[in-house]
């Protein structure tokens, strides 16, 4: 005999804000692959019907998940380099330095979500933030790299530094997740790439 899933009314607001909500918690915990459109409902106490009037399939919902997931790394980004104040040298280069940590942090706090963040899942969605140059986490690493310019600071020209600087993070990021490398090394990483890209103190 099939087992019949009991469900409750839905007494609780914005059922899309709900399984939305409860997707991205999911997926924290165990993973994309791992989550389905009517576990989600179920958890939610709603049918699984209902939850299609929402999102039409998994993958309209996972994409959902991957835009939080995006605009959570656009957060702690932001956060971590509007914490370093002042426009001199100092605040320049530390700056970068705490943006990238920040990003690699992320990974490691929350690799479910990264992992599916830049997932197959979330691969073509036309979710806003979801495109890697026009997430705030990019744009707020080129603005690290614009104020170093600005200070004259940079050893390397700046046109396509972004994409290299992005690149480099993110590669060790995932690395890092999958074991490959130590999180002992992120300290490293950082101050080697700004020895690398800034200039040294003029005597």
């Amino acid at each position: 005999m099939a087992t019949v899933i009991a469900t409750v009314p839905y007494h609780h607001g914005d059922l899309h804000e709900a399984l939305s909500a409860e997707a991205f918690e999911q997926v924290r915990a165990k993973g994309g692959d791992a989550v389905s459109l009517r576990a989600v409902a179920q958890s939610v106490g709603v049918s699984a019907s209902a939850a299609y009037h929402h999102f039409p399939d998994k993958t309209a919902l996972m994409q959902e998940v991957g835009h939080r997931g995006s605009l959570e790394l656009d957060r702690r980004t932001l956060l971590a380099a509007d914490a370093v104040r002042g426009r001199g040298r100092r605040a320049a280069t530390e700056r970068l330095r705490a943006c990238g940590a920040a990003y690699i942090g992320f990974a490691q706090d929350e690799p479910h979500l990264f992992r599916h963040t830049f997932g197959p899942d979330c691969a073509g969605s036309a979710l806003p933030g979801e495109k890697t140059k026009d997430s705030a986490s990019y744009r707020t690493l080129g603005r690290c790299l614009d104020d170093l310019d600005r200070l004259g600071l940079l050893g390397a020209p700046r046109a396509g530094l972004d994409l290299m600087i992005w690149s480099a993070v993110h590669g060790f990021a995932s690395l890092l997740i999958e074991g490959i490398v130590p999180a002992e090394a992120t300290g490293p990483l950082m101050a080697t790439m700004v020895s690398v890209l800034v200039r040294p103190p003029t005597r």
